[in-house]
């Protein structure tokens, strides 16, 4: 049996009395997270940077994780996690180095993980609750890289079909999370990337019918199960290889959109909500209680057919105690905000906190908002709508990443300098123009130092460029200028830059 070679992450003390122990042919080489040690050597055996050393050469040893202090052992193997380097242990975890690696190698490195976990799980909230008490929102940077210029084009796009349909006398109120991320952060919420309106309900109803009259228009009547999101979006993904580059409406049961483009993780869409106004002598509580009867017709409907029947008869008996001129408003029945959002206070919304709306500037273009916004965002959100949320920072629509890497075609492009940053992005353009969902690969190391990684990052940042940091493992093509059989750790199917070329 060939004896296990190994590479010694931390050229320190303990690397050294490691060194000695297993024997100085045993060791490929020291890793370290200094720049200034590459090329140095330590009894005899060579220093190399991390940010310099090939990852897939690293594929080929066990790395020992030499440093004792928990939490920066924990990180160094975070971060080698990361960057796909799995065959890793600590330095406590072997008692002999002469023999084979323990039988339960991988229980206790699954262990160690799980526990790095667990400490950046109690960390991050402590940080987190740390600076939602001490950072003012408008104090937040903008979004920035590939999240930054999909939010431009959603808001430019939104304005421009606005702008073209101005026959039809409308006023979309800017409404929810762009409401909000206008009057606390002064544009989206950084970690946001959709639009959201709402139109009283006889604009509501002449829209739709405009939308009807003027565009493939349909409603999503299917099934809902466990995997509801899924049969969504793979009816979504349908429409755009259908009519790309169309306008779209599309209705769901609980409000409608415009959509646009070639692809599902490329396009455009905006959603509508209702509003409606009603009678002065009607209880709240009585609403309220229909509302409820419902939410139970809603909840045990088979598909969104049953819920679209269930909202339209509603809506046909809520009609009689609407009253156009109204002071009374509330969510429209074809809102799931009107039955399914925990409000602090249960009564009516009043209509001179909607109307008259008036323009302001978000991102650039101007919108409709509520006369009296912040009466609006109390009344949705409960008094602490001006603070930080506990998801701060999280993207409001990350599950869409998972849809795309689980059910669309997937590429990865992984970087090198051999090539010039138009090819890649070329690459990228075509494939996510053909319905592919193409990232570039951005890797650690490949003797690059941080500087220029984080270079390489920054310019593709500045295109909003898609990029990733690590392999999708179940990518069904990779375009790559090493040799195939070198990735092969990657489980994909592998295309060469020339080849690429040829397509």
């Amino acid at each position: 049996m060939t004896a296990v070679r190994f590479v010694l992450f931390g050229a320190g003390k303990n690397g050294r009395h490691l060194l000695r122990e297993i024997g100085s042919e045993r060791i490929a080489f020291f890793l370290d997270n200094n720049e200034s040690l590459d090329g140095s050597f330590v009894d005899g055996v060579k220093v190399r940077s991390f940010c310099g050393v090939d990852l897939m050469e690293l594929q080929e040893y066990c790395v020992v994780i030499t440093v004792m202090n928990k939490d920066i052992s924990l990180k160094l193997a975070w971060q080698l996690q990361q960057c796909g380097i799995e065959r890793w242990v600590f330095y406590d975890m072997v008692d002999d180095w002469n023999d084979p690696l323990p039988e339960d190698i991988d229980k206790k490195r699954t262990a160690a993980v799980l526990d790095h976990y667990n400490e950046i799980g109690m960390r991050t909230q402590r940080q987190n609750e740390w600076v939602r008490d001490h950072i003012a929102p408008k104090d937040l940077k903008r979004a920035t890289g590939f999240l930054r210029h999909r939010q431009l084009k959603i808001v430019e796009f939104a304005h421009s079909f606005f702008e073209s349909v101005h026959e039809i006398e409308i006023h979309p109120v800017l409404a929810y999370g762009n409401l909000l991320g206008l009057i606390r952060h002064n544009g989206f919420i950084p970690w946001d990337d959709d639009m959201d309106f709402e139109l009283i309900r006889p604009e509501y109803d002449s829209f739709r019918d405009y939308c009807k009259g003027r565009f493939f228009s349909t409603k999503y009547e299917g099934l809902l199960n466990g995997d509801d999101f899924v049969n969504y979006q793979m009816f979504k993904k349908s429409l755009f290889e259908e009519h790309p580059d169309e306008y779209i409406y599309l209705e769901v049961p609980n409000h409608s959109m415009i959509l646009k483009g070639n692809s599902i993780f490329d396009a455009c869409s905006f959603d509508i909500f209702s509003l409606d106004t009603y009678e002065k002598d009607y209880p709240f509580e009585e609403h309220r209680k229909s509302l409820n009867m419902l939410k139970e017709k809603i909840e045990a409907a088979d598909d969104c057919a049953q819920q679209f029947d269930a909202i339209y008869d509603f809506i046909r008996r809520d009609r009689n105690r609407w009253d156009p001129e109204g002071t009374h408003m509330f969510f429209g029945a074809d809102d799931f905000t009107s039955y399914d959002w925990k409000m602090e206070k249960d009564e009516w919304l009043d209509r001179s906190d909607m109307f008259p709306a008036v323009k302001r500037s978000f991102e650039g273009f101007d919108f409709y908002v509520p006369a009296d916004p912040e009466a609006v965002l109390e009344r949705v959100y409960g008094k602490r709508w001006t603070k930080l949320p506990p998801e701060v920072g999280i993207p409001d629509h990350s599950f869409w990443q998972e849809f795309y890497r689980d059910f669309c075609e997937n590429a990865d492009i992984v970087y090198d300098e051999k090539y010039p940053d138009t090819f890649f992005t070329g690459l990228y353009q075509t494939l996510r123009d053909k319905g592919i969902y193409a990232r570039i690969v951005i890797l650690p190391g490949n003797d690059r130092t941080r500087e220029e990684y984080e270079g390489i990052v920054s310019r593709f940042d500045d295109l909003g460029i898609e990029h990733t940091s690590s392999i999708n493992r179940s990518a069904d093509m990779c375009y790559t200028a090493a040799e195939d059989e070198g990735y092969d750790y990657i489980k994909a199917k592998m295309i060469s830059y020339k080849e690429s070329e040829k397509k």
